[in-house]
Formats: C-alpha cells, sequence, structure tokens
C-alpha cells in the first residue's frame, strides 16, 4: 500500500470526518476574490480575513472586474479599501492586480483559464508574498479544482501516519488520494481543512454543513 492509498484508507475509517463541499461558490467578485487571497496567509481567516472579505462585497459591490477593484485602489487607497495595517499584503495586492490587468483577466472566469496555464501560475508565484500555497488557493477561490496545503493539512497528513515535510509532496499526496476516493481535490482539501480547524477550535465535525471557502490561512 502505497501513502495515497494508505491515507484513503485512513480517511474512510475515521468515523468523524465527513467529505463536505463548500456550500459557496466563487464571489463572482474580483475585490473580493483578491482581497480573500492576499490577506489569508499566516493569520486567522473568521476573524481577519472574513469581515474584510465581506466589507469589500457589501460596501464596493461594483469593483467586480480587477479594473474597476484597481480604480477603487486609486482612489481611496488599499489600507482604506481593505481596512489592513501593514504595507506587505498591500504591495502584494497591487503587484497582483497589475500582473492580471498586463493580462487581460478581468473576470474570475478568465483568471480560472488563465491559471490553467502552468507558466501563468508560476509568474504569480514570482509576485513577492505569493507562494505555492496562496496560488493554490487563488485557483480554488475562482473556481478550479485544487489543494493549498497549510499546516492543517500537514497535519491531519501526520496523524493519518503519512507524515511529509514538503509542500510538493503533500500537494501530490492528497490529490492522489482525492481521486482514490472519487471526489474532486478541492473537496479532500476542504474537508480536512474543515475537519482539523473545527476540532482545534473545539467544535464537533459531526453533521455539520459547509461553512464557506476554504481559508487555508
Amino acid at each position: 500500500m502505497n501513502h495515497a492509498e494508505a491515507l484513503a484508507a485512513y480517511i474512510r475509517l475515521h468515523t468523524e470526518f465527513v467529505l463536505v463541499a463548500s456550500m459557496e461558490g466563487s464571489y463572482g467578485h474580483m475585490g473580493a476574490t483578491l482581497t480573500d487571497a492576499v490577506l489569508q496567509a499566516g493569520v486567522n481567516y473568521e476573524t481577519v480575513v472574513r469581515p474584510r472579505v465581506e466589507r469589500v462585497l457589501g460596501t464596493y459591490p461594483d469593483a467586480t472586474t480587477t479594473s474597476s477593484f484597481a480604480r477603487l485602489i486609486r482612489q481611496l487607497g488599499a489600507d482604506q479599501v481593505l481596512s489592513w495595517q501593514g504595507n506587505r499584503k498591500l504591495r502584494t495586492l497591487q503587484e497582483l492586480i497589475s500582473v492580471l490587468l498586463q493580462n487581460g483577466v478581468e473576470t474570475e472566469d478568465q483568471l480560472r483559464i488563465w491559471l490553467e496555464k502552468p507558466a501563468n501560475l508560476e509568474r504569480i508565484r514570482q509576485i513577492k508574498g505569493i507562494k505555492d500555497k496562496t496560488a493554490h488557493y487563488l485557483q480554488i477561490l475562482v473556481g478550479a479544482q485544487g489543494v493549498a496545503i497549510d499546516r492543517h493539512l500537514f497535519r491531519f497528513l501526520e496523524e493519518a501516519g503519512t507524515p511529509t515535510n514538503s509542500y510538493d509532496e503533500a500537494h501530490k499526496l492528497i490529490c492522489d488520494a482525492a481521486t482514490l476516493l472519487g471526489v474532486d481535490w478541492s473537496v479532500l482539501d476542504y474537508s480536512i481543512w474543515r475537519y482539523m480547524s473545527q476540532r482545534a477550535s473545539g467544535v464537533s465535525t459531526k453533521h455539520c454543513g459547509g461553512q464557506g471557502s476554504p481559508p487555508n490561512g
């Protein structure tokens, strides 16, 4: 039995683990999508990222394209639009917007198609502040099948008896296990994140529905 088979077997036998897809689709709003992707790394998603994404959606409903979001940021400043202190993530956001505009990427559908090309995925990984996890998470946000490895997924692999410290190995392992289980990659990604994060917060994972997009923060 290889590691992917062992992981799939562990999931099948795990009495509390539930395979569940996110109840939410894409935002249909590039401002919200880019805000979510850029802010999520290294912070608490529910208390830090989600409120800001909801603020962008509610306060700036017309920022649905990359161009309209870029205009909004020029007019008001990224710090005000995102209600964010600190320059590092704001610089990452502005560079990401610039790359997308240069490539004519205006909508989530266009972004999903654009990111299907490995060279484009590599291009956004060249932006300071965007590594493999954020690039893959951005794919998930726009409806592509993907796996964004974070601390929750690494810990789950360790508990399953298939530990690794390699992002690439963990990514392939979860993708292969999802295939063996007959589910989309993003479903297994979200299900693991949901199970581990809810367990860490003391929330029961039994009989719970999907609760939004997978933060992978």
